[in-house]
């Protein structure tokens, strides 16, 4: 590599790591575990200290700007696709079915899901409402199961905060999930 391209492609690797580390950041900390996020934090300044340290000592140089630019943007994708393969934390899946024949939370239970189902209300009548909470990265294999059991039903995934009490941790232990809580299972 030319010389004159070493402290750009250096600008540019050091942003990286730190927009991405700052998205791992964050996620530790809303996730509830905000040691881990201090952990990053101190390495997320120390690449972002020294991308903003070589890009002043070379502002003449429109490279070393444009490698600043190019890895602030890069590190955004590559932080996100980062949080993606993480999947920390869970969700609530809410199901609304309205075929009658199949009952969904049925259909889960017999798989070891724990599903709560209430009555509910449609256009068109009577539909069936469940909801599970589930590990995040058991969503995609759920979403594949529901469309098999009841692909007419409507689905949608929300985000869960911490929560306690209920049998979530038989429903891992059915299914073969790790059990990885962020915090403490019994407040002090």
């Amino acid at each position: 590599m030319p010389p004159e391209f070493g402290i750009p492609a250096l600008i540019l690797l050091a942003k990286i790591i730190e927009l991405t580390l700052s998205t791992v950041r964050t996620i530790f900390v809303v996730s509830g575990m905000s040691t881990r996020g201090a952990i990053v934090g101190f390495l997320e300044i120390t690449f972002g200290v020294v991308a903003m340290g070589l890009v002043v000592g070379h502002l003449t140089n429109p490279l070393a700007i444009a490698g600043y630019a190019a890895g602030f943007s890069i590190g955004i994708i590559v932080g996100a696709r980062v949080e993606e393969a993480l999947a920390l934390g869970y969700r609530i899946v809410l199901i609304v079915n309205i075929d009658a024949t199949r009952e969904a939370s049925a259909l889960l239970r017999e798989l070891g899901y724990r599903v709560t189902r209430l009555p509910g209300a449609g256009r068109s009548g009577s539909v069936e409402v469940a909801f599970t909470l589930v590990h995040r990265r058991s969503v995609p294999r759920l979403m594949r199961t529901l469309h098999g059991l009841v692909p007419g039903a409507f689905v949608t995934v929300m985000r869960s905060e911490r929560f306690a009490g209920g049998s979530l941790l038989d429903q891992h232990f059915a299914l073969g999930l790790p059990i990885r809580l962020p915090w403490p299972r019994h407040p002090r």
